[in-house]
């Protein structure tokens, strides 16, 4: 797909009105920039090594696109690709780890997490421009609760106008990405790049890569009274 092609698609009728139209996101979004400076070091937290730079094609995540929108080939036309500001918000927003049915039931490292996870510590070599989910400009535009439920279909098609949205800016204007609250870990950012930033943005970045079961963190998440042996199929 190419880096600037928009994805056809029809809002379910049961999503009009709870998802805003990607020229209210305009409106609301396209004169305002949130920017990291090239100091910032930020965290990726993958289950494969081989998505440390992109992200797997096969999985839709929070912010879509839906998985309906796969080709025959399983493969989706996009994807964001996941970063934090630390490995804490990292692992938890890639579910490295994940929490186990019912309140109070602790949370559980995927296996997968221990087989193959790592965590890479990322330096981009410009600052990043960004779209800001945070603070008021999700309760400006009707979103802050749906961006934060367990049920990922409204934030999915919600993420799809996003992106339409930066698509109806010039391309020298289109931001990197857009930074959201955490929805796993309260009260902390978490950033998406977009599928036309994020190739030459990692292509010029100094990365380190640290297998997750080496890290101090896990060692935290083992030693916490509320990890449990995962269940018998890792799931997402």
């Amino acid at each position: 797909m190419q880096k600037n092609e928009e994805v056809k698609y029809q809002l379910p009728q049961h999503l009009e009105g709870r998802v805003p139209t990607a020229a209210q996101i305009l409106k609301a979004l396209g004169d305002q920039e949130y920017t990291y400076e090239v100091d910032r070091v930020f965290v990726r937290a993958v289950d494969d090594e081989r998505f440390v730079a992109t992200a797997s094609p096969y999985t839709a995540h929070r912010f879509g696109p839906p998985v309906e929108m796969a080709g025959e080939d399983g493969t989706l036309p996009f994807t964001w690709v996941y970063l934090a500001m630390d490995g804490l918000v990292a692992a938890w927003e890639s579910q490295l780890v994940l929490n186990n049915r019912g309140a109070g039931s602790g949370f559980h490292i995927q296996r997968k997490a221990e087989a193959k996870g790592v965590l890479a510590s990322v330096r981009f070599k410009r600052s990043l421009v960004l779209w800001n989910l945070g603070e008021d400009h999700s309760s400006r535009l009707g979103i802050q609760d749906p961006i934060s439920e367990r049920d990922h279909e409204t934030c999915q098609y919600f993420g799809l106008q996003l992106r339409e949205a930066m698509l109806m800016k010039p391309p020298s204007e289109r931001p990197d990405g857009f930074v959201y609250p955490s929805h796993r870990v309260k009260g902390y950012p978490a950033l998406a790049l977009a599928d036309w930033a994020a190739p030459d943005l990692f292509a010029a970045a100094e990365r380190s890569v640290e297998r997750f079961c080496d890290t101090e963190l896990y060692a935290r998440f083992r030693a916490d009274p509320m990890c449990t042996a995962p269940p018998e199929l890792d799931a997402r």
